[in-house]
C-alpha cells in the first residue's frame, strides 16, 4: 500500500511525483476531483512506479554487492572499509610498538632514531646503523608477544650492532623466552 496526498490544481493533466520519503503527491484537475477511477488508475501507477523503483535497487545492490557493503541502509565502498581498517591497525601496531619501545629503551639506556611501518615482503623488522628501526605491518595480526620480542631484538641492536654472543645474551636478559618466539616466528610467512 502505498501513502499519498491529493492536490487538486488549474492543470489538463494529472501528474504524480514521489518524494524522497517515499510518499507520493497526485496532481489532479479541479475538473476531475470527484472522478474515483482517476484515483484508482494513479494508486495503481503509483504502486507500479514504486515496484519498479524497488526492484531497480534490488538489482543496483545485487551488482554492486562485491564492491560496497550495506550498514544501516548505508552503501559504504568495501575498500573505505579497508582503508579505514588499515589506518586503525597502522596506528595500533605504532602505538603498542612504542610503548615497547620506551620500556626496553629506558631499560638498556638508548634511544632511536625513528619508528618506520610498512609493508615488506620478505623481512618482518630491521634497525639500521642510525638507529631507525622499521616494523613490518603484518606484526599487527600476530599475538603481540611476537612484536615484544621484535622491539627487544631491535632494542638490543641499538646497544650492538650484530648478532654477537653479547647481542644474545642481552636479548635473552630483557626477554628470557626469546628463543621460542624467535623459532615460532621464523615458521611463520610473510
Amino acid at each position: 500500500m502505498i501513502q499519498y496526498t491529493i492536490k487538486y490544481a488549474r492543470i489538463k493533466h494529472s501528474r504524480i511525483r514521489m518524494s524522497k520519503n517515499g510518499e507520493f503527491l497526485f496532481s489532479i484537475p479541479v475538473k476531475k476531483a470527484n472522478d474515483e477511477k482517476l484515483l484508482q488508475t494513479l494508486i495503481a501507477k503509483a504502486e507500479e512506479f514504486k515496484q519498479r523503483k524497488i526492484n531497480k535497487k534490488r538489482q543496483e545492490i545485487k551488482e554492486e554487492e562485491g564492491n560496497y557493503i550495506i550498514i544501516f541502509g548505508e552503501k559504504i565502498e568495501k575498500q573505505k572499509i579497508k582503508e579505514d581498517l588499515h589506518k586503525y591497525l597502522e596506528a595500533l601496531l605504532s602505538k603498542e610498538s612504542r610503548e615497547f619501545l620506551k620500556k626496553y629503551s629506558k631499560k638498556l639506556n638508548v634511544s632511536y632514531q625513528k619508528l618506520t611501518l610498512k609493508s615488506y615482503k620478505w623481512k618482518w623488522w630491521s634497525c639500521s646503523h642510525t638507529n631507525n628501526i622499521s616494523l613490518n605491518l603484518k606484526l599487527v595480526h600476530l599475538p603481540i608477544i611476537f612484536l615484544e620480542y621484535v622491539i627487544v631484538h631491535e632494542v638490543c641492536h641499538i646497544k650492538e650492532k650484530n648478532h654477537s654472543k653479547n647481542f644474545w645474551s642481552l636479548v635473552e636478559k630483557l626477554f628470557p623466552e626469546y628463543k621460542k618466539i624467535r623459532k615460532d616466528l621464523k615458521m611463520i610467512q610473510l
